[in-house]
């Protein structure tokens, strides 16, 4: 199992004509990108490491 592949698919989403197929490192790259923005609006420095997780897992 290739973790950083996207043809690795978490779940089929049903939107639209063929739907769309979400893969692990886009669901792990936006649960991190959702905890990067909350820990933004509480001012915690912890929000740069989640959003450099976040960049660096949708840039592979």
């Amino acid at each position: 199992m290739d973790f950083f592949s996207t043809q690795n698919i978490l779940v089929h989403i049903p939107i639209g004509a063929g739907g769309y197929d979400l893969s692990w490192i886009e669901a792990v790259g936006t649960v991190a990108g959702l905890l990067c923005i909350w820990l933004a609006s509480l001012e915690k420095i912890a929000n740069y490491a989640f959003g450099l997780i976040n960049v660096t897992l949708f840039a592979i």
